[in-house]
């Protein structure tokens, strides 16, 4: 099911409820969802680490996944 049609769904529901609470608190989950941010929640250092792997990514620094896979087996004698 995509995103589109769950909304439809829930819409769906909410509007065929005529329990106030269940309202209420649906309200309430939307309402604090879209205050709360992910990234807000982080700490500073995993911000950082992500923020360099940003400024890496853009000036072509990066490692393919291939390319990481060869390095850790190659250090831990891996096949």
């Amino acid at each position: 099911m995509n995103i589109q049609a769950k909304k439809l769904e829930l819409v769906d529901l909410i509007l065929k409820t005529d329990k106030p609470a269940l309202l209420e608190l649906v309200s309430h989950i939307l309402k604090q969802e879209k205050d709360d941010d992910w990234w807000d929640e982080l700490p500073l250092s995993v911000k950082e680490s992500i923020d360099l792997a940003l400024e890496q990514v853009a000036k072509g620094e990066e490692l393919s996944h291939d390319v990481v896979l060869q390095e850790i087996r190659a250090k831990y004698g891996l096949k």
